[in-house]
């Protein structure tokens, strides 16, 4: 962070300006599981976890919705998201292979 120091009349007045911060963007990978909506797929991404108590592994899922601009993505095409900027309500990653 920078600090510029400008002088008006008798007062001196503080302004800073703001450094650009680049983050790195959540890639995952899952399998399409809809493809009913116009440019939009549902991915389907699943891991394994493992219970404390009982050290047994059990699979848990969530659904994100993609934005695919060009329909090229069918179900069980297994794609990565990436993390985008808001699109549309619900649609915060794009499609790529």
């Amino acid at each position: 962070m920078g600090k510029l120091i400008k002088k008006a009349g008798k007062k001196e007045v503080k302004t800073v300006e703001k450094e650009k911060i680049q983050t790195r963007k959540r890639i995952l990978s899952g399998a399409v599981v809809s493809d009913k909506m116009d440019k939009t797929v549902v991915v389907k991404i699943s891991w394994l976890k493992l219970d404390k108590k009982y050290k047994r592994r059990y699979r848990q899922s969530q659904k994100y919705q993609a934005h695919d601009p060009e329909n090229k993505f069918k179900n069980g095409d297994n794609v990565s998201i990436i993390e985008s900027p808001p699109i549309s309500k619900n649609k915060k990653w794009r499609a790529v292979y």
